[in-house]
């Protein structure tokens, strides 16, 4: 197998990135998080500690990470969690359940406009999780240029011409972030520790 030139590196991890909609990964896992969220809590309220598929098949699941009170109380000062309670309270209404009365009071309180999502305090680096998925993707196109034969790294005094430089120069072109060797590095480090 021929080895890739940096330049068709650059052009390859572009396409995959745009194919994997590089710049809705950070809303997406949001969204993602509001759900499981409003689902954690759900189960919570309702004592669900079983998913069941069929007569004689069901799973056990682990005992809920949130409760309601936590998800009011987060609501305060996290966006995620601000949604998520606008989505457990509408999930109650749709399907005719009565909700809890702390519920309910949150639903007026922000229907009346009391409340409202608070900024992130700093833009830039989000909420724990909000990375996820782009991360993973940078990984992906990160370790698809290693199997083809690219370096992962290098050092200072070398030319930039590893897998991360490729990667880096594709963000770049892209608009995206992490745009530099070093927050590519960071992210293909972070996969690394995990395995």
């Amino acid at each position: 197998m021929t080895a890739l030139s940096f330049r068709e590196a650059v052009e390859q991890t572009k396409e995959y990135l745009l194919s994997r909609e590089i710049a809705k990964a950070i809303p997406m896992t949001r969204e993602i998080q509001v759900q499981r969220m409003a689902q954690e809590v759900k189960r919570a309220i309702v004592g669900q500690d079983t998913l069941n598929f069929s007569d004689n098949l069901s799973i056990a699941l682990p005992p809920p990470t949130l409760n309601l009170d936590g998800l009011i109380k987060d609501a305060r000062r996290n966006p995620q969690a601000f949604d998520a309670v606008g989505l457990l309270t509408a999930d109650f209404i749709e399907h005719g359940e009565e909700m809890p009365k702390e519920l309910r009071d949150a639903a007026i309180a922000r229907l009346k406009g009391q409340e409202r999502p608070k900024r992130e305090v700093n833009r830039r680096r989000g909420f724990i999780g909000d990375h996820w998925y782009r991360d993973f993707y940078i990984w992906n196109a990160f370790s698809d240029l290693v199997d083809k034969g690219m370096n992962p790294t290098r050092n200072d005094t070398s030319p930039p011409t590893s897998a991360c430089d490729a990667v880096a120069q594709a963000m770049i072109e892209l608009g995206e972030r992490p745009n530099s060797y070093s927050g590519v590095s960071k992210v293909w480090i972070s996969y690394e520790k995990q395995d």
